[in-house]
C-alpha cells in the first residue's frame, strides 16, 4: 500500500507501507511544491499528479517513476472534474481503473493498458 502526504517543506511524499503492520517500509520525497497540484494517484509504480480539482476541465501534467526516482518529462493528460469539486482519486489495480469523488458523485475513469 501505498499514500501521499505533503510535507512541511511543501514537498510531497510517497510513503510505502507494509500491510501486516502498517509500519513504513520506504519514503520517497518528490521534487514538487505540494501547492501546486490538487490531487495525486499512483499507477503502475507512477506517481500522477493533476494540477487542478476544481476546473471541470484541468491536467495531469506531473509524473514520477519511482523505481528510477526520477521524474518523467512531457506528460500532459487532459482530466476532467465534472462537478468542479475533486476530493479524492484513487486507481484500482485489478480492475484497470481510477475512481474518483468529485462534489458528492463517484465517477469511474477505464483505463485504456
Amino acid at each position: 500500500m501505498r499514500i501521499i502526504v505533503c510535507s512541511d517543506e511543501n514537498a510531497l511524499r510517497v510513503a510505502k507501507l507494509s500491510t501486516d503492520q502498517m509500519a513504513v517500509d520506504k519514503v520517497w520525497t518528490l521534487p514538487v511544491q505540494h501547492r501546486s497540484f490538487g490531487n495525486g494517484f499512483i499507477v503502475c509504480g507512477i506517481v500522477y499528479f493533476v494540477r487542478d480539482t476544481r476546473a471541470k476541465t484541468t491536467n495531469i501534467d506531473y509524473a514520477y517513476d519511482m523505481y528510477s526516482g526520477l521524474p518523467i518529462n512531457g506528460v500532459r493528460l487532459s482530466f476532467t472534474n465534472p462537478f468542479e469539486m475533486n476530493n479524492m482519486i484513487a486507481y484500482n489495480p485489478a480492475e484497470k481503473t481510477l475512481y474518483s469523488w468529485d462534489k458528492g458523485n463517484q465517477l469511474v475513469y477505464r483505463l485504456l493498458m
